[in-house]
């Protein structure tokens, strides 16, 4: 199902542009911000709009990504390699749908409280957006080397 395969690589490429556009373009445009109410503003404004696209992709990219692993041949099919190649996008994956759909408020209050500075918790902010957009790219780099070997 060839079709699958597209979904599947747009999907992926749509969502982690956006983590990429996010961490690389937005937050350096924050940071250089003087106002911090407009800073939180534009912030709270974008990721929502990002958020509800991402739901989407991430929902897009799990669903395919199954159909195609089990068109595959499934968890028979798969080489030790192969299984913890699969094993890390499916982590990367999973983080990714626990953030979207839930832990991410409790993540934001571990990262942020009410009494920290805002440009602290932007720091912090920018500095776990890069990290999840470091273990995106090695989930995609994952990908390819599952598909050309």
């Amino acid at each position: 199902m060839t079709w699958l395969v597209y979904f599947h690589v747009l999907a992926v490429v749509v969502w982690i542009g956006g983590v990429a556009f996010v961490t690389a373009i937005v937050f350096p445009v924050l940071g250089r911000m003087e106002d911090s109410m407009a800073k939180v503003s534009f912030f709270m404004g974008f990721e929502k709009r990002f958020q509800f696209l991402a739901k989407i992709l991430v929902i897009i990219a799990g669903a395919t990504g199954i159909l195609l692993f089990f068109e595959r041949g499934g968890f028979g099919s798969l080489t030790n390699t192969e299984a913890l190649l699969m094993g890390y996008k499916f982590f990367v994956w999973v983080l990714y749908f626990a953030l979207l759909f839930g832990a991410e408020k409790r993540l934001m209050a571990t990262l942020v409280s009410s009494n920290t500075p805002v440009e602290k918790a932007f720091k912090r902010l920018t500095l776990f957006h890069w990290v999840v957009l470091i273990l995106s790219l090695l989930a995609v780099i994952s990908g390819i080397r599952l598909v050309r070997g």
